[in-house]
């Protein structure tokens, strides 16, 4: 009986899921064709036009015709009020179709959004709508809102101004699921749908260009001879090579707190907050534990959150250096120490109140931020790789302003943009061996032309100064949005000249879609892993319950392990590391095409195991002396 009582309320499920998929309510303007609003400059054009194709759900359609580019996202948009109140958690799907008018001009540079239409003009989502032909692409992109909504006074928009492009755009809609829970049912995931370029296609073409480019730069051949421990080659002996470790860091962002809060009756210190703030969950001292499990489990690199960022550093230095002495013990690298300084007054809390304010003279302003350089740097000397010199200065321009550059303008700040060659200075006298970045994001992510070149302008003066700048870091926050690795090729090959080296520093995303979180996951680790100037990718965290999205691109809340965290293991674990058995030679010698890094060779001699380290950094010939006596 039990059983049948299982199936009946199965059956009844799969019926109100299904129902559900098929009436949820429109909460748009009905005709989203004569209902249009927007903003433009004059010289666009945003004109009705007829469809005639059969397949589609629509006869009419707008065609958008943009003048010129602009800097901001937000310069030019086609926008739809909606007609329904929305409640706050409601779970709804954006739905559009876009063609590109004009093929020839590359990429369509699109962004969706979902916001209030006035003041303070709080966004639900945004999300890049990539289309690179003339063919019609269905977009239905899954949010929720994260506030009550008024009828009327919440848009979709479309924004089109950061490049002169011509589109066509029809079937407008959003529909609202309403409150639906956290794992949301098939029936209506089976409704998503994203486009972006070689999504899905073995053979697109920067799908086959990055895996030739992993065969070549991360992979080498091996000649492994196996020794005894007097140093003599071992013939004919049975070896089973198993790589544990890899010159790439697979890294993740923790907050310090997560590391060494108190999880067990006899632990010392700080108690563990109680409550995931992103989801307004419980999270237990078994949620620490298991944190620090995976993350030992999953990564070779790390980073804080913000326990190193100037305002959490100035009020409570102890708490990150109790997490890096956590990370030294458990042999966890602190990779990534983020960030020196993050130039903007506004939020709040990007500077110390006490510290800098907007009526303190231009010469304290130099003095504070250099006397925090020499104080942190002094402090954390060697045991940081890579240092953010500088966050996000083109956005953030309150302290050193910006410079001029293409469909740029230049902006005044306290301190001429000179100033950010003097941090870049003093950070390598101060530590002379850490990597210095420049972190920027929306370059890879959502990328933004005249924010590339801008930033290009910007490292070329911190140069023409004398000052170093080792590396640029890509946030990779990609949003509800795809990857477009033409784009980012572009991105990738402009820097190249300027560096030495890249990182991808705080990938993540906020789509509810699992399967466009799996394929971003494989399509954005492939495509990092396969530049030579990158050694490092790092999430911005990997747990719902720990992430400032609640939206991390391991594990669910539970811990239940998301198809994304699927890929991530499957990549960094098993495709992209070396394990195998062999034979070796009356020589002592075995050869094999194998990733570089570091091995564990256990040598079967006379029935007995013996081990041996071996590291592999170059096609070559490998000595590995073991532990074996014959």
């Amino acid at each position: 009986m039990r059983i049948i009582l299982a199936g009946i309320v199965l059956i009844a499920t799969f019926m109100v899921n299904t129902s559900m998929a098929q009436t949820a309510p429109q909460v748009l303007v009905a005709d989203t064709v004569t209902g249009v609003e927007g903003y433009r400059d004059d010289a666009d054009r945003v004109a009705p036009i007829n469809v005639n194709d059969p397949a589609l759900p629509f006869a009419r359609a707008l065609r958008v015709d943009r003048a010129t580019a602009s800097d901001t996202t937000f310069a030019a948009a086609s926008l739809w009020p909606t007609t329904a109140p929305i409640k706050k958690g409601d779970l709804l799907v954006a739905t559009l179709y876009v063609r590109n008018a004009t093929p020839k001009q590359g990429v369509l540079n699109l962004d969706l959004t979902f916001q209030l239409r006035a003041e303070p003009y709080t966004p639900t989502f945004s999300s890049a709508m990539p289309v690179d032909s003339g063919t019609w692409r269905k977009y239905a992109i899954p949010f929720r809102a994260v506030q009550d909504l008024p009828a009327g006074g919440t848009t979709l928009q479309v924004r089109y101004s950061l490049a002169k492009q011509s589109f066509e755009v029809g079937g407008v809609a959003v529909v609202n699921y309403g409150q639906v829970a956290a794992r949301i049912p098939k029936s209506i995931t089976d409704t998503f749908a994203y486009y972006y370029p070689g999504r899905g296609d073995p053979k697109a073409p920067w799908r086959v260009a990055a895996l030739r480019r992993i065969d070549a730069i991360r992979k080498g051949k091996m000649i492994l001879r196996v020794l005894d421990v007097a140093g003599n080659p071992i013939p004919a002996a049975a070896v089973k090579l198993r790589q544990v470790n890899a010159p790439f860091t697979w890294g993740t962002a923790a907050s310090a707190i997560s590391l060494v809060c108190k999880v067990e009756a006899s632990d010392t210190g700080r108690d563990c907050p109680t409550l995931d703030q992103t989801n307004n969950k419980p999270v237990t001292r078994q949620d620490y534990r298991r944190l620090r499990k995976e993350l030992l489990a999953n990564f070779n690199g790390s980073s804080f959150y913000n326990d190193l960022k100037w305002t959490d550093w100035h009020y409570d230095q102890q708490i990150a250096l109790d997490g890096i002495a956590w990370m030294k013990r458990n042999k966890l690298p602190l990779t990534r120490g983020h960030n020196l300084i993050w130039p903007s007054f506004e939020p709040d809390y990007l500077l110390p109140r006490d510290v800098i304010n907007r009526t303190m003279p231009a010469a304290d302003v130099r003095r504070v931020i250099a006397d925090h350089f020499r104080q942190q740097l002094g402090a954390l000397k060697g045991q940081i790789t890579e240092w953010d010199v500088v966050n996000e200065p083109f956005t953030n321009t309150d302290i050193q302003g910006r410079l001029a550059s293409p469909n740029v303008k230049a902006v005044k700040g306290i301190l001429p943009v000179s100033a950010v060659a003097t941090w870049f200075r003093d950070a390598r006298k101060y530590d002379p061996d850490a990597i210095l970045f420049l972190n920027e994001f929306a370059i890879l992510d959502n990328a933004n032309p005249a924010k590339l070149t801008n930033t290009i302008a910007l490292i070329n003066d911190i140069k023409r100064r004398g000052a170093p700048v080792d590396g640029i870091g890509f946030q990779g926050h990609f949003g509800a949005s795809g990857p477009v690795f033409s784009d980012m090729q572009r991105a990738v090959d402009a820097f190249a000249p300027l560096v030495k080296t890249m990182s991808l520093t705080e990938f993540d995303f906020e789509t509810l879609d699992p399967a466009m979180q799996r394929d971003v996951m494989h399509d954005v680790m492939t495509f990092i892993y396969s530049q030579p100037q990158f050694n490092l990718f790092q999430m911005w965290g990997f747990w719902d319950g720990d992430h400032w999205l609640g939206n991390g691109p391991l594990f669910n809340h539970d811990w239940s392990l998301k198809s994304s965290g699927a890929v991530w293991k499957k990549l960094t674990q098993q495709t992209w590391r070396t394990n195998a058995t062999a034979v070796t030679d009356t020589a002592g010698r075995l050869s094999l095409n194998a990733f570089y890094g570091e091995y564990q060779v256990v040598v079967t001699v006379a029935g007995k195991n013996c081990v041996g380290y071996a590291q592999f950094q170059k096609s070559g010939t490998v000595d590995v002396r073991t532990n074996c006596r014959r």
